[in-house]
């Protein structure tokens, strides 16, 4: 398998991969050894086609947070993730971002990931199957055009580097944090915050915290997809109501310590617990 050159792409998330990784590539790396998937970050599995050297090629493909693993197998069968052994993966291509389109040819229909000017196409059976993959692919991708997708309305929050924005998608509000890249692409410490919190929004996947659906980018900005959350802020709550009953601070005290407990359990430490970060639905 390979991946072809791509003309130069100006990403945030390229310039974070280069002064991160030193030898990142976005290239497929064999493997003589099982890889281990752990259940919470797996995505989905099912059959695509790749292409190596000119040649089409089909595999049962397994998409987790961090990587995209080519089995040896093509046959769809569910359970294959749970019985890698020693020889059964041939490939694995390591995911940092990369972003994600869709496109036909030859009136079939392929996804495209590209990451650090290099390009990896994939072809579907069906419609169906592109879609499906396409939502999988969203999770650990970022995409473009978010004014495609998305009604951007009035403001409804902003701080020195960011702006929440009120979206709307087929009747469906979401919260869009719109990050001004200007602030980061020169602050190396920042952008590996920013790049930290992105992942483990991906990864932490609890009632009690905020879901975090898609990221786009464009010329000026990141756009992250949010869970749109009517109850607001706690700090404003308990500024306008003045106090709280003893029952509504119970819950909301319940509900707060388990989500620091799973993070804890997931080795992830907030450090800016405050009645402003924590939204009400």
């Amino acid at each position: 398998m390979c991946a072809e050159y791509r003309q130069q792409y100006e990403s945030l998330f390229d310039e974070y991969r280069a002064k991160t990784y030193t030898n990142y590539s976005f290239e497929w790396k064999s493997t003589t050894s099982p890889i281990s998937i752990d259940s919470s970050h797996f995505i989905y599995e099912g059959v695509l086609h790749s292409y190596s050297k000119g040649l089409e090629k089909m595999n049962h493909f397994i998409l987790t947070l961090d990587k995209l693993i080519a089995c040896s197998s093509s046959r769809p069968d569910s359970n294959i993730r749970n019985n890698l052994r020693l020889g059964s993966i041939n490939y694995y291509l390591k995911l940092e971002n990369p972003t994600l389109k869709k496109f036909t040819r030859d009136k079939r229909y392929g996804l495209r990931l590209v990451s650090n000017n290099m390009v990896q196409d994939f072809m579907c059976d069906s419609k169906e199957d592109m879609l499906k993959w396409f939502e999988c692919f969203k999770l650990v991708s970022v995409q473009e055009h978010i004014e495609k997708s998305y009604i951007l309305r009035e403001v409804i929050g902003s701080g020195s580097s960011a702006t929440v924005r009120m979206g709307k998608r087929n009747d469906q509000e979401y919260a869009i944090k719109s990050i001004s890249k200007r602030n980061y692409s020169e602050k190396r410490h920042s952008l590996v915050h920013l790049m930290n919190e992105i992942y483990y929004l991906r990864k932490l996947k609890m009632k009690n915290i905020i879901a975090l659906y898609e990221i786009y980018e464009d010329e000026k900005f990141v756009h992250l997809v949010f869970e749109f959350m009517h109850g607001g802020e706690l700090q404003v709550k308990v500024k306008d109501s003045k106090r709280l009953r003893e029952s509504d601070a119970i819950n909301i005290m319940k509900q707060l310590l388990e989500a620091v407990e799973y993070c804890h359990s997931n080795k992830v430490v907030h450090r800016d617990i405050k009645p402003r970060n924590i939204i009400l639905r």
